[in-house]
């Protein structure tokens, strides 16, 4: 199974972002997975260039699991984001001094587009190991918003067997370690794998019949 993890950058009003300390360390070799190929890569804060970035790297690595990590705004240290709506709303410019208010992701897409991993089986085994994790349908209307509603899109576009998930951490002062989210990414991976698991074994019976 081959996992992504991407964090982003500090952005105007966030001047730490903890989900870019996730990916340093990942970086730096202290989440030795085996059982897996992991690879890890920070975003552009960029609504075009977030664009551009999702689809190289989704070229490039080929991910099976897509595990994004942005900074919210939330005390929950966890939370599993269901949906992207079309919609960019910011005062706030992105790191290329871009705008946008009241602007559409895509003139002609749905209001929402929601993500097809079964979250609520993923809260349910966070939960299990003491993680503190909740379920949110609003993922704000800045970067991480755009970049989940063009995730959805492009993997439904090319009928993608890659699970996409993106998680809001805390900021700083209400989260977690990185130790504690290193061993979240832990958890995740081997519910991932858990997950394909049963799936290849459905197929198998499938195939035999």
């Amino acid at each position: 199974m081959r996992v992504l993890v991407t964090g982003f950058p500090p952005f105007p009003g966030r001047p730490e972002n903890p989900s870019q300390r996730l990916v340093q360390a990942i970086h730096a070799g202290l989440l030795p997975l085996t059982d897996c190929e992991l690879h890890a890569a920070l975003l552009p804060v960029e609504y075009a260039g977030v664009e551009l970035e999702f689809d190289r790297l989704f070229d490039a690595v080929g991910p099976d699991v897509w595990l994004a990590f942005g900074v919210g705004k939330q005390a929950c240290p966890l939370r599993l984001e269901r949906q992207g709506v079309n919609r960019d709303h910011s005062d706030r410019p992105d790191n290329s001094g871009c705008v946008r208010t009241e602007s559409v992701i895509e003139s002609a897409g749905p209001a929402t587009r929601v993500v097809s991993t079964d979250v609520v089986g993923l809260q349910t085994e966070l939960r299990s190991v003491g993680l503190p994790v909740e379920l949110s349908d609003d993922a704000g209307t800045y970067v991480c918003n755009h970049l989940i509603y063009h995730a959805r899109r492009r993997l439904s576009e090319r009928g993608a067997d890659c699970e996409f998930v993106f998680i809001h951490l805390a900021p700083p002062e209400f989260g977690l370690p990185v130790e504690k989210l290193l061993f979240t990414l832990q958890i995740m991976t081997a519910w991932f794998q858990n997950q394909q698991g049963g799936r290849d074994g459905q197929n198998r019976q499938l195939a035999a019949r």
